[in-house]
């Protein structure tokens, strides 16, 4: 059945025996990042920054989850470098990375969403377009496009919504709501060794170029599959 967790409610969710955290204490804030008025800022517009934020809790791959966000990437269309929805197993204050690595690069193990306002370069899976694709571990392997996307850099919110089917090992990447991207693969296999808990989170990085880059209004929806007997309460 469907569970809504709306990130800054009390904290009344087990699925499958992850726990997902939603009161504001759930959170942990890494390098630049900080919440103000109901916005979660990853970076300023400052050179070198990153930022990521983390739930303290988990999400479990052998559930149907979709994860909703609203994402800001600043009104300089000459800016960097983007926003990253990250699936990862190690905990929740990983090192970051700078730049176009869009702070998550070289986390081992872990699986980035990605929504890229700069082009590194091919070998960064990058074009000229800001775009959204799937990356495993670091900017370099790139699994599911690069999907170009209109100019985001606009100075207004974007939505965004991914989905996890756990029985086909498919993710999709709605972006604006427009489906993007839609992608099969064992993560928990390939890149998690059989490990099906992970922690989530957004991160960001800025480097010579620059935006103000936040989010607001996240929320999972798990449908539990494996423990359907549990009730929550939002």
């Amino acid at each position: 059945f469907p569970v809504t967790i709306h990130v800054g409610i009390p904290d009344s969710s087990e699925c499958g025996g992850a726990g997902i955290g939603t009161a504001p204490d759930d959170r942990f804030f890494n390098g630049n990042a900080y919440s103000s008025n109901n916005e979660y800022i990853l970076t300023t517009a400052g050179n070198q920054q990153t930022g990521a934020i983390w739930n303290k809790n988990q999400l479990d791959m052998r559930e149907n989850w979709e994860a909703y966000f609203e994402i800001y990437l600043g009104n300089n269309d000459d800016g960097a470098d983007g926003i990253a929805f990250v699936i990862q197993d190690k905990g929740i204050n990983p090192p970051l990375q700078a730049g176009g690595g869009l702070g998550y690069s070289g986390l081992f193990n872990s699986v980035a969403v990605e929504f890229d306002d700069f082009n590194n370069g091919a070998g960064w899976g990058d074009i000229a377009s800001d775009h959204v694709a799937i990356h495993r571990n670091e900017v370099t392997d790139f699994v599911a496009g690069p999907v170009a996307l209109p100019n985001i850099e606009d100075g207004a919110y974007h939505t965004a919504l991914i989905t996890w089917e756990s029985n086909t090992k498919t993710m999709t990447v709605s972006f604006d709501g427009i489906q993007r991207i839609v992608y099969s693969e064992d993560f928990v296999s390939t890149v998690f060794a059989n490990n099906p808990i992970v922690n989530f989170g957004l991160t960001a990085a800025t480097g010579a170029a620059v935006n103000l880059q936040k989010y607001r209004n996240l929320s999972i929806t798990v449908t539990c599959t494996s423990d359907p007997d549990i009730v929550t309460g939002k």
